[in-house]
Parts: structure tokens; sequence; C-alpha cells
């Protein structure tokens, strides 16, 4: 029903869905947690505000989104810094090339070629030679879940995007 409701909204109203922030808590069977899922809807929308993902509207698809803020204040109260994700930071302002964004795309697509030159819209071919180089420049390796996943939180925690 809400997903219903999330279409008619879109298709009736002529602005961008960016524009648009939609939130929507978990469905309960009592009246009692009206407030509850009030609080989890405006959770989804900051999340959104956040993180810039206009796909996102339902509490339960928010995940890994709960638990971001305290991961990046702990972050924030350690003074945290990849070494390697500054020295391709670096890169890309003194060649305005874009290798943050390609791996971070390429994260988010659990490392799958296809996928990420879909999105990047490059070919494979362009998308190999990226990360690469992004190899080169930081010595990063992608073989190992959690050092994916560590590098794919602190890629949010750098850029404050979600693609």
């Amino acid at each position: 029903m809400a997903e219903t409701l999330i279409d008619i909204i879109f298709n009736n109203i002529k602005c961008d869905a960016n524009n648009i922030l939609i939130g929507i808590g978990k469905e309960y069977n009592s009246l009692d947690f009206v407030q509850k899922s009030y609080k989890e809807s405006l959770e989804v929308i900051e999340c959104k505000k956040k993180f810039g993902n206009s796909a996102l509207y339902f509490y339960d698809s928010i995940g890994i989104f709960k638990i971001l803020p305290n991961i990046f204040e702990q972050f924030n109260q350690q003074a945290y810094e990849n070494e390697k994700l500054n020295k391709l930071q670096e890169h890309d302002k003194a060649n305005y090339s874009d290798l943050i964004r390609t791996l971070q795309v390429y994260l988010k697509n659990n490392c799958k070629m296809k996928e990420t030159s879909d999105v990047l819209f490059i070919h494979t071919n362009t998308l190999y030679y990226r990360l690469k180089k992004i190899s080169k420049i930081t010595n990063l390796q992608f073989e190992e879940f959690e050092d994916r996943m560590t590098l794919y939180l602190d890629l949010l925690y750098i850029t404050k995007t979600f693609v």
C-alpha cells in the first residue's frame, strides 16, 4: 500500500524526486505504536538527507544507515583518517579525476565489474584501468570482505554520500 502511495505521488506531482523527502516507519497493529512509527519515518528522512539516497523510503530498508551516525561519531572523536583514501583524494584533486567515486561505486556493487561500469557509464576496460590506478596509488587490495567493508565505511565517512 505504501509503495502505491509513493508511485501516485511521483506520477502526479511534476517535480524532481530528489526534492521530496518521504520516510515510512514500520507497520504496527496498534495505535500505541504511532509515535514509534513516526520516529522511524523521521529517521529514514534523516538518512536520506545525510547520505543522499533518494530511493530510500522504508525504515526496514535503511540497514547499516541506522548505525552510521554512531560510527561516524566515533571517527570524529578519534580524529580518524584513512591515509590511503587521503592519497586518493589528493590525486583526484590534483588530476581532476574521480577515482574516489569509482571506488565507492565498485564497492557498493560488490566488486562486480559489469554492474559498476554500467552505473559509471564507462567501459569495463576503463574500470579495470581505474582500479589498477587506485591500487597503485593506495596499495589497496579488495580480496577480503572485512577490508572492503572498512573501506566502504571510510568512503561513506569522507564523502558523506551513499552511491
